[in-house]
């Protein structure tokens, strides 16, 4: 049977210089949620600031930051707003704390947004993070204080508000000048991190011209290029093999082995001499930083990440990383949480008997 050959852009990772890359609009939320905080790697380093460190960097999911809200377009795209000069070691979350989403709110972007917009937007608009806090526990709120049982469940509300286009550029421009004022020196550095991600279904196309015309087009009704600098932009291509046999689980009419799905597993042999290659086309022997990941017990079947060094011509090129994985990482992949990822995985194998007595001695 005839394999599928099918082509993508799964993400786009970028840091745009400005709020006006969204060329429609984008809706914000002045009462951000921790829950839309980035927790993975995104193989993507900051620069501390000075103050910090001048020679030290951070992974963008260590950084203090929030979801700032979505762009208006086809295309999931989420803003972020990152604090380099708000990190340290030992911070226990990548939220930023409620004194410091006070002082920006209060101090910066709404202030920034009434310097450049019009009473008729205003209005319908938080006046303060204190407002907007309020706003998004009132639905809770009320249901707590009535005598419905059924309705007794508190609930956070989040909250959008629409921003068009025109006011974007100024209002950015000025969030930037009120970090130069006494009493806003540690919000020096703030990035806007632009996250568009789960675009697989929406470009695969057949062909390599084909998708990437298709998302072009998609892009272009989202954002504005102007405001996104090439080496801080990262695209996710994607290249897919597939069986074209698929059945919801359970459900088996199959008539024989053809009609079952099946999955290609990639042999280490043939990634080697992928690896070969590349080698072979950069000139060099070495180059590249190779990891192997094996499938279960097996020792032929594995998948492969290859980066190549800062001197690479791949890297040069513009190339950050390849990968080569099979589509069973999709059964232990829970939107990008996979398991034993986390850090404090060392606490399951305590003794549940010795754990609540920790607990009860320690009061937590």
């Amino acid at each position: 049977m005839e394999l599928l050959l099918q082509f993508d852009i799964d993400s786009i990772l970028a840091l745009p210089s400005s709020l006006a890359i969204a060329s429609q609009g984008m809706s914000i939320n002045p009462h951000p949620s921790f829950m839309q905080n980035i927790c993975s790697d995104l193989h993507i380093k900051l620069p501390l600031p000075s103050s910090v460190s001048s020679t030290r960097s951070a992974r963008i999911c260590d950084i203090p930051h929030f979801q700032l809200g979505n762009l208006v377009g086809p295309l999931n795209i989420t803003i972020y707003i990152i604090f380099p000069g708000f990190y340290c070691d030992d911070r226990p979350t990548n939220f930023p704390t409620q004194d410091q989403l006070v002082r920006f709110f209060d101090n910066l972007f709404l202030p920034a947004l009434y310097d450049n917009t019009s009473a008729d937007y205003l209005q319908h608009l938080s006046v303060s993070y204190e407002d907007a806090r309020l706003r998004a526990l009132a639905s809770g709120a009320e249901k707590l204080s009535g005598f419905d049982s059924s309705q007794s469940n508190s609930r956070i509300q989040l909250l959008c508000y629409h921003l068009p286009n025109k006011l974007l550029c100024d209002l950015w421009e000025s969030v930037l000048a009120k970090t130069q004022l006494p009493g806003n020196h540690d919000f020096k550095g703030i990035q806007i991190f632009l996250n568009a991600k789960n675009m697989k279904t929406e470009t695969k196309r057949p062909t390599s011209q084909s998708y990437f015309t298709e998302f072009l087009t998609l892009w272009s009704e989202s954002c504005n290029g102007s405001y996104l600098h090439p080496h801080t932009t990262w695209i996710d291509y994607g290249k897919e093999i597939v069986y074209p046999v698929a059945r919801i689980i359970r459900v088996d009419d199959a008539t024989d082995d053809v009609d079952h799905p099946h999955v290609h597993l990639w042999r280490k042999c043939c990634l080697k001499k992928l690896v070969e290659d590349a080698r072979k086309q950069a000139q060099v022997d070495k180059g590249f930083v190779v990891t192997y990941y094996h499938w279960v017990q097996t020792d032929e079947a594995a998948s492969m990440t290859m980066v190549a060094n800062k001197s690479n011509i791949f890297s040069i090129g513009g190339l950050a990383y390849s990968q080569y994985y099979m589509s069973t990482k999709e059964m232990f992949d829970a939107a990008k949480t996979y398991p034993f990822a986390n850090r404090s995985l060392e606490a399951l194998a305590v003794d549940l008997y010795l754990t609540k007595a920790i607990q009860a001695t320690g009061g937590g």
